[in-house]
C-alpha cells in the first residue's frame, strides 16, 4: 500500500480504491488472476466494481478472496473505531 499511496494506512484499504489496492496485493503475492484476465474488463477504472461483481457471482477465486480480505480488514477496523469512540450506544 505504502509503495502505491505513499503512506500506509488502513483507510487506504477500508474505501473502493482499496479493494483494487487488495487485489493488485493478492496478484503479486498469491498469483491471483490479473485483472486484465477478468471477464468484463475495460480498463476504464472501474475495477473495484469488476472485483465485487466477479466475487458475488462467485466467477473468480481471486477476487473472492479479495472481497473476504476487504471485509475482514473493514469488521476490524470498524471495531477498532467502536472501541476508540466508546459508542456504547450503537454505531
Amino acid at each position: 500500500v505504502e509503495q502505491r499511496t505513499g503512506h500506509a494506512r488502513v483507510e487506504s484499504l477500508v474505501s473502493g480504491p482499496g479493494i483494487g489496492l487488495i487485489h493488485d496485493f493478492l496478484v503479486a503475492e498469491r498469483g491471483c488472476t490479473p485483472p486484465e484476465r477478468l471477464s468484463g474488463y475495460s480498463g476504464d477504472g472501474d475495477l473495484p466494481a469488476l472485483i465485487t461483481r466477479h466475487a458475488i457471482e462467485g466467477s473468480d477465486h481471486g477476487c473472492v478472496r479479495t472481497m473476504a480480505m476487504f471485509c475482514r480488514i473493514f469488521g476490524a477496523h470498524t471495531s477498532n473505531m467502536l472501541l476508540a469512540t466508546l459508542a456504547t450506544r450503537g454505531v
